[in-house]
């Protein structure tokens, strides 16, 4: 595994490397450079570990730049500013990295198109794909991020494609479709599994593969049906067992947004899923979400449910989350959301619960 690894990016960096000494830059510095950022910025008010709490807070803070060196040839840098909420630092604004990466874009090859290569700290073939759907993570994040199954980004290698050129353009500008393979697309990749805010505990990595297929291209273009595997090992010395098989229904319109997840694993990323005397927990759950656009509006109503279980030997945990709330869109991306969110958890004395608008602006 571990020889397999250094092959496939010894090949990664001599096709990178080869292709672009063949080709010429991409205009001036200023031509190739470009800057963008995102804010969630917000008040909530509500119950949380049975403590009533009103705040206002700023969930994440994202400065990007780019470089396109030339029409193959990109690098990433993105930071991630939020709130640290535990240990010594517990208060302070924490600046990391959330993106830092090269990409290299290899064209077409028969029937995979627009295949394309990060390496650093790169993005997840999953999270990537489902945040093109569940559009409000300003809110928070998706069930198998929140629930440490995986993460948006980690250190490592990914590679993405799409299965049998793109759907025509009128589909994805109404649908906002951001991989819009006309079968399908697909992301696989090797990681260190600790997340990009985690620290690697351990020599295992973890292989992330997701393959996407679209069966009704030309009657229900938005239909997309997904399998999601994970496989690994737990992040920690003792390298706990650490997998997931997940599948993933959606449809996205100019109109609705549908999303549901089915997903059968055991342990998580962090290797912390244990019980007293160190067996690994297997995990069940599903998730669904929708999102309804008032034609002639710029509001958006939405609401999503997440089930999840974990099975230790001798007893289960059971985890009930609810979120409503509406949207409304002003200056082209940016929104204002007001939204409910309770959390039934088997390890909570209290249900937690809180209400809460927050920005989401975008430059």
């Amino acid at each position: 595994m571990k020889k397999s690894i250094i092959i496939l990016v010894f090949c990664f960096v001599f096709v990178t490397a080869s292709a672009i000494n063949g080709q010429s830059s991409k205009g001036s510095f200023a031509e190739r450079i470009k800057f963008s950022g995102t804010w969630f910025l917000g008040f909530h008010q509500g119950k949380m570990d049975g403590e009533d709490f009103s705040s206002f807070f700023i969930r994440r803070g994202y400065f990007t730049v780019r470089n396109s060196f030339n029409d193959k040839f990109s690098l990433r840098f993105t930071t991630d500013i939020t709130l640290d909420e535990e240990g010594d630092g517990e208060g302070d604004i924490e600046i990391r990295l959330k993106y830092g990466y090269i990409n290299y874009k290899f064209g077409s090859l028969g029937f995979l198109n627009d295949l394309s290569a990060e390496f650093g700290i790169v993005h997840r073939p999953y999270i990537t794909f489902a945040h093109d759907i569940y559009n409000y993570r300003v809110q928070g994040a998706t069930i198998l991020d929140r629930f440490d199954m995986t993460s948006s980004a980690d250190f490592g290698i990914s590679f993405f494609g799409l299965l049998g050129g793109k759907m025509d353009n009128q589909y994805i500008k109404s649908a906002d479709d951001k991989h819009p393979g006309k079968f399908g697309s697909f992301g696989f990749g090797i990681y260190n599994g600790a997340g990009y805010h985690g620290i690697e505990k351990n020599k295992s990595k973890v292989f992330e593969g997701r393959i996407s297929l679209r069966p009704l291209w030309n009657l229900l273009p938005g239909l997309q049906l997904t399998y999601l595997g994970i496989f690994g090992k737990g992040n920690t010395d003792a390298e706990p067992d650490y997998n997931a098989n997940a599948f993933d229904f959606s449809y996205q319109s100019s109109l609705i947004n549908l999303q549901g997840l089915y997903y059968n694993g055991k342990g998580k990323q962090s290797g912390t899923l244990l019980d007293e005397n160190g067996n690994v927990a297997k995990r069940k759950g599903y998730s669904a979400f929708a999102e309804l656009k008032i034609p002639g509006t710029k509001f958006a109503v939405f609401g999503r449910y997440d089930f999840v279980k974990n099975e230790f030997i001798s007893y289960d945990v059971k985890n009930k989350l609810m979120i409503a709330g509406i949207g409304y869109t002003f200056l082209e991306r940016n929104r204002v959301i007001l939204n409910f969110e309770k959390l039934d958890s088997d390890e909570l004395d209290e249900d937690n619960n809180f209400i809460e608008m927050v920005f989401d602006i975008r430059f």
